[in-house]
């Protein structure tokens, strides 16, 4: 065993002194610049929803007159951004 570590550690010492070789450098502060974090923000309903009342009452009939209880409904909403997808959910979720 004690041969198998020698040859490992020359192993590494031969991979250092060719980054030696080559200029090369660890730069830890570099590598943690890639790491970016996404800021979280919190998206809070509007006072006054204009418009949103009657696909509210469908959403919310769709999924809680359910006639089978093993199954879970579940709607999509999609669409580009700023039609209302969000609001709409928590139009949906808060009433």
């Amino acid at each position: 065993m004690g041969h198998r570590v020698k040859a490992l550690r020359e192993k590494l010492d031969d991979i250092d002194a060719d980054s030696k070789r080559f200029h090369l450098e660890v730069r830890d502060e570099e590598r943690a610049s890639l790491i970016t974090v996404r800021e979280q923000n919190t998206s809070s309903e509007p006072e006054v929803i204009v418009g949103r009342e009657g696909d509210k009452v469908i959403v919310k009939s769709f999924l809680l007159n359910s006639n089978n209880d093993e199954n879970v409904s579940v709607i999509s909403i999609v669409g580009i951004g700023g039609l209302g997808k969000t609001t709409l959910a928590q139009h949906v979720w808060s009433t």
